[in-house]
């Protein structure tokens, strides 16, 4: 089975939590086991500072990129107010990389040669650089996953000539430039084959909460420049108030604000093509040129 699955992205619903990243800092070396058999993936769209969940069908961003190619189909991606989908992937992995460990704020610094803490200024001048050897999150795209880590998967032999699969050998991923500059390479260690074995407080995380997930309304939102944490501290608010309620205020919100960017997508098609017929043909032309499935 490929370690990159191409199937159908499929949306559902989760709430967002805490994930332990892994730390690639630019100049860096990280030696990694990968412990996902498969990698997951799921569509995004990049708002303020923060990747959140393509909701599909549902998803409004989506749908305002529609009336935005309508409108300029030649010059959409110039307009400010698109917010292209993009592919990310996902995968638990089991970090190795020599580090200090701040004893001021935890970060587990990977450049060791540094004596100050990048993130709180602490000295780590007198630290020993020590093993992470705990599980993280990788985040990348499809130039690291499909392009290099899934052709590894594929490829890699050990002694006796047979495929030893992604799992069962270290890879390091070697961090250059910054930014939307930076390069990830992905270099197998078949050197480093021995089974990778968890202490039993170790968990895999769920990577369906990989992604902060949020409702129609919510994204519209986070996109007008509310911030996240108001966000969630409203939906607290929501979610606190008897079930009835809830269900009533929260949905009915959401589904009419849904509904109501469907009905202008509909009638934007409708009156561009004139016909039911040509805009369903005029719809699959737009998710086409948009790169949508």
């Amino acid at each position: 089975m490929a370690f990159v699955n191409e199937k159908e992205r499929e949306v559902t619903e989760s709430k967002f939590r805490k994930t332990n990243w892994i730390s690639l800092p630019s100049g860096t070396t990280s030696s990694i086991r990968i412990l996902d058999e498969i990698a997951t993936d799921a569509y995004y769209h990049y708002i303020g500072r923060y990747s959140v969940k393509c909701l599909g069908n549902d998803c409004p961003i989506c749908a305002s990129n529609r009336e935005i190619y309508m409108a300029e189909p030649k010059t959409f991606r110039d307009n400010t107010s698109y917010i292209p989908r993009r592919t990310r992937y996902f995968a638990n992995v089991f970090d190795k990389t020599l580090a200090k460990k701040c004893e001021s704020c935890g970060t587990d610094v990977k450049d060791v040669t540094l004596v100050i803490c990048p993130k709180c200024q602490t000295s780590i001048a007198t630290v020993a650089p020590q093993p992470i050897n705990e599980v993280r999150v990788l985040s990348k795209g499809p130039q690291l996953f499909e392009d290099q880590l899934s052709v590894l998967d594929a490829s890699v032999l050990g002694m006796d000539g047979e495929l030893l699969g992604i799992n069962n050998f270290d890879i390091n991923l070697v961090i250059r430039g910054t930014g939307k500059d930076t390069v990830t390479t992905a270099i197998p260690n078949v050197a480093s084959t021995a089974p990778v074995v968890l202490k039993e407080d170790d968990e895999l995380y769920d990577l369906s909460e990989a992604l902060i997930t949020l409702q129609p309304s919510e994204m519209l939102e986070l996109v007008s420049g509310v911030s996240l944490r108001d966000i969630f501290v409203a939906r607290g608010a929501e979610e606190s108030k008897p079930e009835k309620t809830a269900v009533f205020v929260g949905n009915q919100a959401s589904e009419a604000s849904a509904k109501e960017i469907s009905r202008k997508v509909s009638s934007s098609i409708g009156d561009l093509f004139g016909a039911e017929e040509k805009a369903d043909e005029g719809m699959r032309e737009v998710n086409t040129q948009l790169g949508y499935k």
